[in-house]
């Protein structure tokens, strides 16, 4: 079966939970609690950027700052918002809204946030040449 990409144009000032939904619409299955579990990293990320950086600052997103506010979470619940995080800003790289560079160096900042993360970590080098040209020689 055909999956449908995004169909309205997306930019880097919509709201998080709008680029959440865009970016759930273009993955090809998401089951009920990976949905939420994505919407709510992406809106804790969202929180996170305007702080350090203005709202839609995508690029201001340092994952070892970020996930020092969430320290409190269970490991396994940090790992799911990394993976799901991962996800999120490699589709963002991959539709242009953050440039390979940003998009490369906040993947690898989710990477050394999560340093005892194996899915996050083969994430990363999986989603680099995919969506940056190379996670390896960037990180």
């Amino acid at each position: 079966m055909a999956h449908d990409r995004t169909e309205v144009a997306v930019h880097r000032g919509m709201p998080a939970m709008t680029l959440a939904e865009a970016f759930l619409r273009d993955a090809e299955t998401v089951d009920k609690e990976e949905r939420r579990r994505t919407i709510e990293a992406v809106l804790d990320a969202g929180m996170y950027v305007a702080e350090v950086g203005g709202p839609g600052s995508w690029e201001a997103f340092e994952g070892r700052a970020f996930f020092r506010r969430v320290d409190f979470l269970p490991s396994l619940e940090r790992e799911g918002m990394g993976i799901a995080l991962v996800g999120f800003f490699g589709w963002m790289t991959i539709t242009g809204l953050l440039s390979p560079d940003d998009g490369c160096r906040i993947m690898g900042s989710i990477r050394d946030a999560l340093p005892r993360s194996g899915i996050v970590d083969e994430l990363v080098r999986r989603a680099g040449p995919a969506s940056t040209g190379g996670m390896d020689s960037a990180s």
